[in-house]
């Protein structure tokens, strides 16, 4: 059964999933044991607000990547660069694996670190970050040097009872929230520099 996580990104079980709408480009993924089936509510945010802003041909960092759903979603949207980093060797291995069935090895490159393995010069127009509060703390004051002057951040992975300490938190680093998400009781945030 095909799992729509926005109006134009579905992850499907098979090549042959009869859910499938006919032409829907869709994404093929293999979880293992690592974050990011697709069923969790900010995996929906994320996606769904990385739809309403990427445009065709731009970058995208995807810190945290696990699985590699988010940077595979960029891709499908026509992402031209997409990095897609994590800290754990396994869940690089699954995205990696992701990355090699849905054919996006020239878009899509997996790197086994944390923030400090891109170089001071890598800028993206989107960097997307689906992590736990305590993370986010200690990584979107960094994420802004990655961000290119006119880009956007979209964060998540926080539940509506920390709304206004992520808001604060972006505010700190020198960004200005410029939409939000919810579904249940999860939270995102779609925020760019301040002019």
């Amino acid at each position: 059964m095909a799992v729509w996580l926005s109006q134009r990104v579905v992850l499907a079980q098979s090549r042959e999933d009869p859910s499938l709408r006919a032409g829907q480009p869709y994404l093929l993924l293999c979880s293992g044991n690592t974050f990011g089936t697709g069923a969790h509510p900010t995996t929906r945010i994320c996606v769904t607000l990385l739809e309403e802003i990427l445009r065709e041909g731009q970058s995208v960092l995807d810190l945290g990547s696990g699985s590699g759903i988010l940077a595979l979603s960029a891709a499908l949207l026509r992402a031209r660069r997409v990095i897609a980093i994590d800290h754990d060797l396994e869940a690089c291995r699954v995205a990696r694996h992701n990355v090699g069935i849905n054919a996006m090895n020239d878009t899509v490159h997996v790197v086994n670190g944390r923030l400090e393995a891109l170089s001071d010069q890598a800028v993206f127009d989107v960097v997307l970050a689906n992590l736990e509060l305590q993370t986010l703390v200690e990584v979107v004051p960094r994420l802004t040097a990655h961000l290119s002057p006119d880009g956007c951040l979209v964060v998540s992975g926080v539940q509506l009872a920390a709304q206004a300490q992520l808001a604060n938190l972006l505010v700190h680093a020198g960004l200005v929230p410029a939409a939000s998400r919810t579904e249940g009781e999860w939270i995102g945030f779609l925020a760019s520099p301040a002019p």
